[in-house]
């Protein structure tokens, strides 16, 4: 299989290419991300008016709280099982999908290789009848 590659000359399509990816995956994740680790860092009224810098006081609160950590841990069991459910389905439907494709695989070489009439068929469609005898000696089977 030959590998084509495209070239751009030069950097200005690349980048009109990139810019706008860039600008979404900013704009829509990193921006908001650093917004959150900032507003972490702070502690608001509850009209959010004023804010107090409390720096790590609200991560050593949460993760000293009884609650949040039992939180934390049931999400932690609820992910870990939901992706082994998930993964062993997947793993089991692959494997039917598997086996059914080598028994459709069999199924279409057994034809193929029995049944004569079906090279016949297919040296008609090809119009070639020299095509028989070739195909036929090619599987094992007397022209």
């Amino acid at each position: 299989m030959q590998d084509k590659r495209v070239t751009f000359p030069g950097v200005v399509v690349p980048l009109a290419l990139l810019l706008p990816q860039l600008a979404i995956t900013f704009v829509f994740f990193v921006w908001p991300s650093l917004r959150s680790l900032q507003g972490s860092l702070f502690e608001q009224d509850a009209f959010g008016l004023s804010e107090r810098f409390v720096g790590f006081a609200n991560f050593a609160r949460i993760l000293s709280d009884p609650g949040y950590l039992s939180s934390l841990g049931v999400t932690f069991v609820f992910a870990l099982a939901t992706t082994a459910l998930a993964m062993s389905v997947a793993l089991a439907l692959a494997v039917v999908a598997d086996r059914a494709g080598h028994a459709m695989h069999t199924a279409l070489v057994s034809r193929i290789l029995r049944d004569r009439s079906y090279w016949e068929e297919t040296a008609l469609e090809l119009e070639d009848e020299a095509a028989v005898p070739a195909l036929a000696s090619a599987a094992g089977l007397s022209a």
